[in-house]
């Protein structure tokens, strides 16, 4: 299992992987509700406002986090992520991998 952060080539199957994860779990409509945030966040937040993660097995995306950054009116000093939207595709649920994913995530911002 590889452990990276998210390209622009991997758009569609992050977009796929959401879609399917939740119309699984909470029916169609939050399917498309989930890819659209997804696409909305890779193509109109900024480059350093957001940062997007996947885990992938055998050359398929399997699992996809989102940390956006978080703005504060009254302090400029706070640096803040909020983790939204996370999937891991049901096929590989219950093994850690959102876990990890979300672990390693952390470590890159930690670093950054």
């Amino acid at each position: 299992m590889e452990f990276r952060q998210h390209t622009q080539n991997d758009s569609s199957a992050i977009e796929s992987l959401f879609t399917s994860v939740f119309a699984k779990s909470e029916g169609e409509a939050e399917g498309e509700l989930i890819e659209n945030l997804s696409k909305e966040l890779m193509l109109e937040t900024a480059e350093d406002d957001l940062f997007g993660f996947v885990a992938v097995d055998k050359n398929q995306i399997v699992g996809s986090i989102f940390f956006s950054r978080l703005y504060f009116q009254n302090d400029n000093n706070i640096e803040a992520f909020i983790l939204a939207p996370v999937a891991v595709h049901s096929d590989f649920q219950g093994k850690s991998i959102g876990q990890e994913l979300i672990n390693h995530g952390l470590n890159v911002l930690r670093k950054k």
